[in-house]
Order: C-alpha cells, then structure tokens, then sequence
C-alpha cells in the first residue's frame, strides 16, 4: 500500500481478515491478514471516540471510524484518507462568494464533497475571516485538536465534542461568534435541518454537505425537509414543494473532480418533483471547463 499511498481513498482493517483499499472507488485486498495485536495497537492510538464511533489525528485530516462487536469491542477500523486539494474549488470562487445565499452540497460517500468543502472554506475566509466558522462535527474538515489544519486559512474552527450537539454549536457559532458564514458537514438529523433554516433567517450564509447520490434522492430524504422546503401532501401522500429552500444553489459532486452546479435550487426542486429536465452547469474541476446541459435528475420515491 505504500507505493499506492498518493492514491489511496480509504483503508479497512478487521480482525483476521486480510486489510483492503479502496482507489477511484474499486475497492483492493491485500496479501496482509490482520491480526489481534495490529488491532490493539491501532486502539492504543485512538483518543476520544465520538458518539458516531469516529475519531480524528491531530494535525491532519484522516478520519478513522471504528468497528464494534455486539459486547462494545473493537474489531476493525476504517480509515477514510482526509487531502487537502488548494484550488480544487477555484472554478467556482464566483458562486461562493457572489451568489448572495446559501449553498448546498451534494454527494455519495467518496465524491470528493469534503474536500471540495475545505477550498471552499479557503476561498470564503478569505473575505469573512474568522466570521466565516466551522463547526466541524466529526474534526473532518479541519483536523483534531484545537489548532485546526492550515487548509482552513483564516476561518475559524469549533469542535463538536458529540455530534448530537451540532445543531446547538451551530446557533453557538451565530449568537456568541458574529458568524456571517456558518459551514457544516453532514447534516444528519432533522434538527440539523432546522437549525439550518433558524440561521439561515438571521441572514448568516451557511455552506452545508449532505449525502444523497444525487439531488434528488437528498430531496427525497425527510431529515432535509425543513432545509429544503419539502412536505408530504397528506392524501395522495407524495412529496410537495411548500416553501422556497434555505439554500440558493446548490452543488452535486457526482464523481472525483465532476460536478453539477444548480444555480436556483428552488427551480431545481421543482423541476425533480415534476420528473422534468433542469437547467445545470457541469463542471470538471481539474481543468476548470464548464458546459451548460438539460439534466434529468434520476426518479424519486414520492
């Protein structure tokens, strides 16, 4: 794995079974079966494990989420590699500080949308400073300990000790820290969302990530409702639009480097509720090139 190290996206060690990787999503096996004693070292390295079962190593980006048995014990890791990519959200420096609303981000577990999210934060920090604040839930996007990576330039950085406190370190950020930009990965749970549209009518900007393969099935998915504007019509019982999104565009990461840009995510919505075509801008973003195409989001469970 160390000639692979430049490549490699994700590594699972279980015990007594043999170590995998994962490059360009496919997923390698390694001649290494790991055993007993590698797993009690790699658990005498561990810090604090969150209530999600993830931790972080200070002073870079990896995240190692760990495997337990049904007694509470340790078997296995995952170790999602964390990079630093300075320039990789250049293409679209003029949506993030110019689009006058917040933004959305879209992606399937591997897509890049976290580390499309740290140049991101570099390029809004920029003109924020530290008003522009992480509140970095699973010490994913900024590094463990209390001095963040350098990737996030002069953002500011608050830990969420237990990530069922995002929501409250998210009004935190606004009322005690004069957040004029919050940023947030992950939004899990309802009240993620909620809190979203709390600060979001206070004017604060917020750049949020949350998983879905594409718009659509985040659209679909009853934890973004109050965020996204979605209800459930109570007689035919399929999905409505019934009021505007908190987030004016938004970005769907649907490959490494590829992604598709909704200028009015209000419109979007629409659109993939009709079943009907929307316009996007697709962006390669190692080249910077951008064409405009009709995009049909795919079907939705209504």
């Amino acid at each position: 794995m160390e000639d692979l190290g430049h490549k490699i996206e994700e590594i699972v060690l279980i015990e007594n079974d043999y170590a995998s990787f994962r490059i360009d999503g496919k997923e390698y096996y390694s001649s290494w079966l790991v055993g007993p004693h590698e797993i009690e070292y790699i658990k005498s390295k561990l810090g604090n494990i969150k209530s999600n079962g993830r931790v972080g190593i200070e002073g870079a980006l990896h995240r190692i989420s760990v495997r337990r048995d049904v007694q509470g014990l340790i078997y296995g890791v995952t170790i999602r590699i964390g990079r630093a990519i300075r320039g990789l959200a250049e293409p679209l420096r003029d949506y993030l500080l110019e689009s006058g609303g917040s933004i959305l981000v879209v992606g399937a577990p591997g897509t890049g949308k976290t580390t499309l999210l740290r140049d991101a934060v570099r390029i809004v920090a920029d003109r924020y400073g530290r008003r522009c604040v992480v509140v970095d839930s699973s010490s994913e996007i900024g590094g463990e300990g209390r001095k963040p990576h350098p990737v996030l330039a002069k953002a500011s950085r608050m830990a969420v000790p237990d990530p069922k406190e995002q929501p409250n370190k998210m009004l935190e950020a606004v009322a005690n820290h004069s957040a004029q930009v919050v940023v947030v990965d992950e939004l899990g749970w309802i009240e993620d969302a909620r809190t979203v549209e709390i600060i979001a009518g206070k004017g604060v900007k917020v750049i949020a990530t949350v998983h879905g393969s594409h718009l659509g099935e985040a659209i679909a998915n009853p934890a973004y409702f109050p965020a996204l504007g979605i209800g459930k019509q109570p007689i035919q019982r399929v999905l409505v639009q019934e009021k505007p999104p908190v987030f004016k565009i938004a970005m769907e990461a649907f490959r490494l480097g590829r992604l598709r840009l909704y200028l009015d995510l209000n419109r979007a919505i629409e659109d993939i509720l009709k079943g009907r075509p929307t316009e996007v801008l697709e962006f390669d973003l190692k080249t910077g090139h951008y064409e405009r195409v009709q995009h049909t989001s795919e079907s939705i469970s209504k």
